[in-house]
C-alpha cells in the first residue's frame, strides 16, 4: 500500500512538472506578437494625430485602425489557445 501510494505521489509530482502551459517558443511568439501589435498600435495613433484636418478623414482612418488592431488582435488570441489545447 506505501509503495502504491509513493508511485503514485511520484508520478503526480513529476508528472505536472512535465505538462507546460506554454513551451518556450510558444512564449517567444507570444510576446512577438504582443511587441508587434503595441508598435502597429502607436504608429496608428501618431498617424492619426498627424492626419489632414478634414475630419471625415480623421475619423475614418481610426475606424480602419482600430478594426485592424482588433483583428490582429482576436488573431493572436486564437493562435493562443489553439497552442495551450496542443
Amino acid at each position: 500500500m506505501k509503495k502504491m501510494f509513493a508511485l503514485a505521489l511520484t508520478l503526480c509530482l513529476f508528472g505536472s512538472l512535465a505538462i507546460a502551459d506554454e513551451t518556450v517558443p510558444e512564449k517567444v511568439e507570444k510576446t512577438a506578437k504582443d511587441v508587434k501589435r503595441s508598435v502597429k498600435k502607436g504608429a496608428h495613433r501618431t498617424e492619426e494625430t498627424l492626419k489632414s484636418p478634414d475630419e471625415k478623414a480623421k475619423n475614418r482612418a481610426k475606424v480602419e485602425n482600430r478594426v485592424e488592431e482588433a483583428k490582429d488582435a482576436t488573431k493572436d488570441k486564437v493562435d493562443e489557445v489553439k497552442n495551450k489545447i496542443d
